[in-house]
């Protein structure tokens, strides 16, 4: 300022006091000071800088242990799915990429929540929030893959077909997602970006030899406003048909959701959400091995009613059929197009593979 008479910065952040679990001042004295390098020893860099994210630094920003080790399960959880993605990718090459005109309606729909969490991600590092880039990429990755779109897939990605449409449009997805996850965590978990972004076989990486280099932009589905809320409603019913389930599940009563059968009791409105899926699409989503739909009026006595859905219940029956050893569905026509232990599409499968 004094030799030029301007700042030699074009913005300037500041942040609240560094504060200890309790909201008290660090002091030597009462021996709750948090050094950056323990931290670095205990948990790592990455762990320390993942904090400096997920604190809203407009106010004063707490450190401890416990506090520390909430973001250590993050962190882990954040790795895991670009782990997983990068295990499914190894037999991807652009080339085999599936448009998303031609994608199930469930692939689409994950593109679309890929970019609006991209948006809001991009978004809130040019407005400085960086503890929104960390709820939302914890989020994306422990809610909107982990729980849902990796979940309901894994049947696809193990069981299907290696160069079938259904299975390379999965991985079409998760090619776009790792590189929407890796362009938003670059900043802040640096480390671990580039070691992923370096595993990418390198058809997958976009012409460039760092992570930090990467601007993607994932492909756009073209969603229209009435299809995000026809998932809304979709998403809905899978939250009510789990809670169905599980006391099932805790009580021993079933084992895997493969064993269940479903029956969703729903007004036409709800049912109709569902329309145009297949049997194969429905079971997928739920991941069952069969789903029904019926009108609300025919549900039985016994059976889960919504509280959070108006005129939804949901029954939990036996699965139909014998189980197939190689994907766990059960199904009726267990050995009739192929071994006495397997399902028609895994007999079609191991019958091209032989």
């Amino acid at each position: 300022m004094g030799t030029r008479g301007v700042p030699p910065y074009r913005a300037v952040l500041t942040h609240g006091y560094v504060v200890d679990g309790e909201g008290r001042k660090m002091s030597k004295s009462v021996g709750n000071v948090v050094a950056p390098q323990e931290i670095i020893d205990k948990y790592g860099a990455e762990v320390l800088r993942l904090w400096a994210s997920a604190v809203n630094y407009q106010e004063d920003v707490r450190v401890s242990d416990e506090i520390l080790k909430r973001l250590v399960d993050a962190y882990r959880r954040i790795r895991n799915t670009c782990r997983f993605i990068l295990g499914n990718l190894n037999d991807f090459d652009p080339s085999q990429a599936v448009a998303p005109a031609d994608m199930p309606a469930v692939d689409r729909f994950a593109l679309d929540l890929l970019r609006e969490r991209h948006t809001v991600m991009q978004q809130a590092f040019a407005d400085y929030e960086f503890h929104k880039v960390y709820h939302t990429l914890h989020n994306l990755c422990v809610t909107d893959l982990s729980a849902f779109y990796l979940d309901i897939t894994k049947d696809r990605l193990y069981a299907d077909a290696a160069g079938g449409t259904a299975r390379r449009s999965a991985q079409t997805v998760l090619w776009q997602a790792l590189l929407v996850l890796l362009t938003d965590m670059a900043p802040i978990l640096s480390f671990t970006a580039e070691e992923a972004f370096l595993a990418l076989p390198e058809a997958l990486r976009p012409g460039l030899k760092t992570v930090f280099a990467l601007r993607h932009q994932p492909l756009d589905p073209g969603l229209a406003p009435a299809e995000r809320e026809r998932w809304n409603t979709i998403l809905a019913l899978r939250a009510e048909a789990s809670k169905a389930v599980e006391p099932l599940r805790q009580a021993g009563q079933v084992g895997h959701s493969l064993t269940t059968r479903l029956t969703l009791f729903a007004p036409e409105p709800v049912r109709k959400a569902l329309d145009g899926f297949s049997a194969a699409e429905l079971e997928e989503l739920f991941i069952v091995s069969q789903v029904d739909l019926a009108p609300t009026e025919q549900a039985p006595e016994g059976a889960f009613v919504s509280t959070d859905m108006d005129s939804v219940a949901v029954a939990v029956d036996a699965a139909h059929g014998g189980k197939c050893e190689r994907c766990w569905k059960f199904t009726k026509e267990l050995g009739s197009a192929g071994p006495a232990d397997l399902c028609p599409r895994c007999a079609a499968v191991l019958k091209d593979l032989a």
